[in-house]
């Protein structure tokens, strides 16, 4: 009996989204990630495209909770 169905390497943006739908779809999930979290990084941005993104992994509220910037404009 294995302790996980999967485990996704790497807790950046694609690994922890990645791992977020595997858990939602209930798999038992494990991120590897060296990195110590949360770490200082200069040049983070949220992209109006992403928004749809946060609201299906259920984070839109927490990021507006956390008051983190979402930017409204739409690119044509």
């Amino acid at each position: 009996m294995s302790l996980y169905d999967v485990a996704v390497i790497g807790g950046g943006p694609a690994g922890s989204t990645a791992a977020t739908v595997l858990a939602k779809a209930g798999l038992k999930t494990l991120i590897l990630e060296r990195e110590k979290f949360p770490r200082f990084h200069i040049g983070e941005s949220l992209l109006p495209l992403n928004q749809e993104l946060f609201e299906g992994l259920g984070l839109h509220q927490i990021l507006k909770d956390q008051r983190f910037v979402l930017s409204t404009a739409r690119s044509s």
